[in-house]
């Protein structure tokens, strides 16, 4: 047998085995009623939704840190493409063209994670000024 599907053979079995267990300790203590049962059941799995406005008040505590995050990393994607593009130059220059074709693989990588920090710096400071009112 192969032994990933051994493996989540295994891993499937072990969890239905627990969540088993789970429901079986999970039942509550007091079952003369079919009552009492199910309005402790109801009282257990019903819990009261989060409040939008204190999740999105959350979110704009972390609006700073977020931003701060994505421009140090854009500062050394930077960093990175300027190494690379040396490194190309001096490839080209010594007539290594595999190697430099090899380092512009790596600069059209760093150019695409340039793009995609900006768009998520872009589209979290853009979801701030909709979301987060000073005041």
């Amino acid at each position: 047998m192969n032994p990933r599907k051994l493996l989540a053979t295994v891993a499937l079995a072990t969890t239905v085995a627990i969540s088993g267990a789970g429901v079986a300790w999970s039942a509550p203590s007091d079952t003369n009623t079919s009552t009492s049962t199910s309005q402790s059941t109801a009282s257990t799995t019903a819990a009261p939704a989060p409040d939008k406005a204190a999740k999105i008040a959350e979110r704009c505590q972390k609006v700073p840190t977020v931003v701060d995050k994505l421009h140090g990393a854009e500062s050394k994607l930077q960093e990175r493409l300027t190494k690379l593009n040396d490194a190309k130059k001096a490839a080209t220059d010594a007539g290594k063209t595999r190697r430099a074709e090899r380092i512009q693989n790596r600069i059209d990588r760093v150019n695409k994670a340039i793009a995609r920090v900006a768009a998520r710096t872009t589209k979290v400071t853009d979801w701030s000024a909709a979301q987060c009112h000073a005041g």
